[in-house]
Formats: structure tokens, sequence, C-alpha cells
């Protein structure tokens, strides 16, 4: 699927393809449904500042509809990664402090690669 071409990045930002193509198939892949829900002014506040930065990287509006797909879509992919991850390193299930020094490895890393790339 392609992206559409009115689709831009915001400003000094480099979008990821395949984040702009899941966005952009959130959006053709509608399903005629209208419910109401009810979200605490917190949440509904949250929404919308995700609307607001999906429709500033995308370039068009953004229902919440879209919005909310996203995140589910999101939150799947992290969950599916995960359980890829575990597949690989099944032993680390429960080890609280081997997880955490692994994310700290990743912050570590992804700040070394930021340095980097500044300096380039």
């Amino acid at each position: 699927m392609s992206v559409p071409t009115e689709s831009r990045p915001a400003k000094g930002k480099e979008q990821d393809p395949k984040h702009i193509n899941a966005i952009a198939a959130i959006a053709v892949i509608r399903i005629a449904l209208t419910t109401t829900i009810q979200l605490s002014e917190e949440t509904q506040g949250k929404l919308f500042q995700l609307v607001a930065r999906l429709q500033s990287e995308l370039g068009r509006r953004v229902s919440y509809d879209e919005a909310i797909a996203f995140l589910i879509m999101e939150t799947q992919g992290k969950q599916e990664a995960r359980e890829l991850f575990e597949k690989l390193f099944g032993s680390l299930r429960g080890e609280k402090r081997v997880w955490e020094d692994l994310r700290q490895l990743r912050r570590s890393e992804k700040q070394r690669h930021e340095r980097l790339a500044r300096s380039a």
C-alpha cells in the first residue's frame, strides 16, 4: 500500500515509511460502526494530543477512530516484538533486573547513535 502524496513529515523530522504506511492503511480500512465511549478529561486530552501529532506528521486530518486504531496497532506490534524476544531469551522471563539492564543498554545505544548522527 502506498502513502498518499499529500502526506509529509513534520519539519525537521524523517518519517519511518512503515509507520506512515500503517497509518494510511488504517485510514483505508474503515468499518461503518458508530459507538459512544466514555473518556475521562485527561484521557480525552491525551487522545486529542495524539490526533494533533498524527495530523502534523501526515499533513491531513486524522479522526479519533484512526488515532485509536493507531494505538491498538502500536500495542500489538510491541506485544509481538516482546513475544519474539522472549522466544530468543525465554530464560529471562520474570528477571526484572535483567530486563531493566537491557532497556538501559538500549537507551545508551540510542544516545550514542544520536551523538554520532549529530557529529556527522
